[in-house]
């Protein structure tokens, strides 16, 4: 399954976020600009909704997703950031 993708209207499907809400945040760095998509993509998207939803802004999100790309803070630095929201 983790082969399989996923179109813009397959991942909100799956996801319950609109095909426009994931656009935007395409827009705003938080979701590769694909055609398709990996099935990963669901789990990204769990998290930006998960995190909106205990009170993180979409760009203490990003900030999030730069710095585990980029592997900058350990995770003691980011739990510590995150309780201190």
């Amino acid at each position: 399954m983790e082969n399989h993708t996923l179109t813009i209207r397959d991942l909100a499907r799956t996801t319950g976020v609109s095909s426009k809400v994931l656009r935007y945040w395409e827009s705003r760095g938080l979701l590769p600009d694909y055609r398709l998509y990996p099935h990963s993509a669901v789990r990204r998207v769990q998290f930006i909704q998960k995190a909106k939803s205990i009170g993180f802004t979409l760009s203490e999100i990003k900030w999030l997703f730069d710095i585990a790309k980029e592997r900058r803070a350990n995770c003691a630095a980011v739990i510590e950031w995150a309780l201190c929201k």
